[in-house]
């Protein structure tokens, strides 16, 4: 399974900079894209996010700096790693 983390961001953003530099902290670097207005339609139709960044990560999205959720990931990308090193 694809393990790259999107964030879609915007040009002036400090959560978008504090999600970044959390998956750096965790030696993940993300795929950084511009947040968009078609981009931002395309994840949320209902406009449900309020924050940016958007992060997607296996086709999950969600909006802001959600620590359970970047937690979340960056567990799943170091047990995908651990199991392809066994």
């Amino acid at each position: 399974m694809d393990n790259t983390v999107y964030v879609y961001t915007l040009p002036i953003c400090a959560t978008c900079t504090a999600v970044k530099v959390y998956f750096a902290k965790h030696g993940i670097v993300p795929e950084v894209r511009e947040l968009t207005d078609e981009v931002r339609a395309e994840f949320d139709p209902h406009k449900h996010f309020t924050q940016a960044p958007i992060v997607v990560f296996h086709g999950q999205a969600h909006g802001g700096f959600r620590i359970d959720r970047l937690q979340e990931i960056v567990r799943k990308i170091k047990e995908a790693e651990c199991s392809a090193s066994t």
